[in-house]
């Protein structure tokens, strides 16, 4: 794994860590949380990043997700900032609103960074995270919008 995690150069990597469990996933995923700012170095006000651990909030559904999301990135903005906080005050934060928030926030010159653990926690839920939903994650992170670090155990 690169020390960085993809966060140095103009286009962010998104990274997964797949392995058995107990073998230190959830613990490497907390330290890059930890560390992050020490090996990006400059420009660190242009990330937001956030560790949800997927077992621990209500995801059942794409809304919970997403809500889970937003309530992470929020307690990492700085309360002046209304502009960031914007675009996450939608009623219902469903798919688009989500998407129009993270491509909001990229405008702005913010890229969240998610740090997703028991990323394999959502495939319980085959209804309600359907292909849509991860095409959507996808399209995000490949218009430079957003940054996945997934901690995942291997089934």
């Amino acid at each position: 794994m690169r020390s960085h995690l993809g966060m140095k150069g103009d286009q962010p990597t998104s990274i997964n860590i797949v392995g058995d469990k107990h073998i230190g996933k959830s613990s490497l995923l907390y330290y890059f949380l930890r560390t992050w700012e020490q090996r990006v170095l400059q420009n660190t006000n242009r990330y937001v990043v956030v560790y949800l651990p997927l077992r621990g909030v209500d995801c059942q559904t794409e809304t919970g997700f997403y809500e889970a999301v937003a309530e992470g990135l929020l307690n990492h903005v700085p309360g002046w900032q209304l502009q960031l906080q914007n675009p996450w005050k939608s009623k219902l934060l469903n798919r688009q609103a989500f998407s129009d928030a993270v491509k909001e926030w990229k405008q702005q010159g913010k890229l969240p960074v998610l740090c997703l653990d028991d990323f394999e926690s959502l495939l319980k839920y085959p209804d309600k995270f359907d292909n849509g939903f991860y095409d959507n994650l996808r399209s995000l992170m490949d218009s430079n919008a957003l940054t996945l670090v997934v901690a995942f155990c291997a089934i």
